[in-house]
């Protein structure tokens, strides 16, 4: 997979603040902060991670995106790989549209998950039309489903089904 958050930038060159769903082990985080902004980076581990430790203009917030919505704004919020663990009605009906109240006029929303032809064993699968219905007035920038040769952690070689949006809140 090709992630594409520096092209968030080119699409919101004068944001100022992140939020990342589901960090990791925090690259995003540490890219966005390297670039000046005030970063914003959940995940449901209970640490820190190490990488992120000693970046002040990272905040590192342990929670599960099950009881978890943002009570901040943002320019920019990435959700790569973290909605497939929500129950798909909470999802679309209540946990993307916060996410979309919670941009700032003009702000991005990037999401990454897998479409339901993804034979990986993940909780929850989503069609384009089910992001973009949930995403509801964000202007569509890009929208695509696709899949890729790649390796898996555990099964070796594996076809990937995924589906990539980005969306911004008008101005």
């Amino acid at each position: 997979m090709k992630y594409s958050y520096p092209s968030l930038f080119e699409i919101h060159p004068t944001a100022k603040t992140f939020l990342d769903l589901g960090c990791g082990q925090g690259f995003i985080p540490l890219y966005a902060a390297a670039r000046g902004l005030r970063v914003d980076a959940v995940d449901i581990e209970t640490e820190t991670p190490g990488p992120l430790q000693s970046i002040p203009t990272v905040s590192y917030i342990s929670a599960d995106l099950k009881n978890w919505k943002p009570v901040k704004k943002y320019d920019i919020i990435v959700a790569h790989h973290s909605i497939q663990f929500l129950p798909k009605e909470y999802a679309l009906q209540e946990f993307l549209p916060a996410l979309c109240k919670a941009l700032n006029p003009g702000g991005v929303l990037e999401v990454f998950s897998f479409t339901p032809e993804e034979t990986l064993n993940v909780p929850t699968k989503y069609t384009l039309e089910e992001i973009v219905q949930a995403i509801g007035d964000l202007e569509i920038v890009k929208q695509k489903a696709f899949s890729y040769e790649g390796m898996h952690r555990k099964l070796g070689p594996h076809t990937f089904f995924e589906l990539h949006i980005i969306a911004k809140k008008k101005i």
